[in-house]
């Protein structure tokens, strides 16, 4: 079973680090990943497309007109459905700089 994930953006230029998302993207081939960018106003969609460009499991949505949070899930959820076929039966919602902000470690090990 592969797992899907929607992350939305607005105006996150400065917290997108492009090597970053690659590098540990890249380390979850099993993950399908919708990034959706929300009417952002900066150069977000540039760096969100070049993480698209390297990695061969992200997904962009580009929404022209601003939506709330919910909305721009559904808009993702509803790719992944049309494009990966996959059932989607809970999500977390969390916003781009949150992710941005989460550190994930080099290797997750079992033994502490």
């Amino acid at each position: 079973m592969k797992i899907g994930i929607i992350i939305i953006f607005h105006n996150n230029e400065n917290e997108i680090d492009t090597k970053y998302f690659i590098e540990k993207i890249n380390q979850a081939p099993g993950l399908k990943i919708c990034f959706v960018n929300n009417d952002s106003r900066d150069y977000t969609y540039n760096r969100l497309k070049m993480v698209k460009e390297a990695c061969d499991n992200v997904s962009l949505v580009n929404i022209k007109k601003s939506k709330s949070d919910i909305s721009a899930v559904r808009a993702g959820a509803r790719y992944m459905n049309n494009n990966f076929k996959q059932n989607i039966n809970s999500s977390i919602l969390w916003n781009g700089a949150q992710i941005a902000k989460l550190k994930i470690p080099d290797r997750v090990t079992d033994n502490p």
